[in-house]
């Protein structure tokens, strides 16, 4: 019985963390742009805030210009979009977003940590039991002395 469960929540596991990325890009894939256009603001502004404090000029000022070829790759995939079906133009976005844009590879990391907590979760109770069998040594109770 034992051995049963714990196959099942380890397929259970498994499954949840195949499918909720393709079910999401699916049907929600308007809240995954939100989420990566929202870390991609706060990636862009983390970056901006760094380029100001870089104290050479001329460093800072090729900075610059990488920005600005990254602001040009984003219209150039807003750009693109229009050559897709209106039907499929979202899911397309998400995956022009999550492979070239910053905020993107961040949703991708921090979805991959959400599920890899979930997967902890579930396999937990089964460490828990394994302790639970044999209690350690200074917890085992001497005979007494005669």
């Amino acid at each position: 019985m034992i051995l049963w469960r714990l196959y099942f929540t380890r397929v259970a596991a498994h499954f949840a963390a195949l499918m909720v990325m393709p079910l999401l890009w699916w049907y929600w894939s308007k809240s995954l742009l939100w989420v990566i256009r929202w870390n991609t603001w706060a990636i862009g502004w983390l970056i901006q805030k760094g380029v100001l404090l870089i104290p050479d000029p001329d460093a800072r000022h090729y900075a610059t210009r990488v920005l600005e070829l990254s602001d040009m790759l984003g219209r150039a995939i807003r750009a693109g979009l229009t050559l897709v079906p209106i039907e499929y133009r979202d899911q397309v976005e998400v995956l022009a977003r999550v492979r070239y844009e910053p905020g993107g590879w961040l949703m991708v990391g921090q979805l991959s940590l959400i599920l890899f907590f979930v997967w902890r979760l579930l396999t937990r109770p089964r460490r828990v039991r394994k302790f639970r069998k044999e209690p350690p040594s200074y917890l085992r109770k001497e005979p007494p002395l005669l």
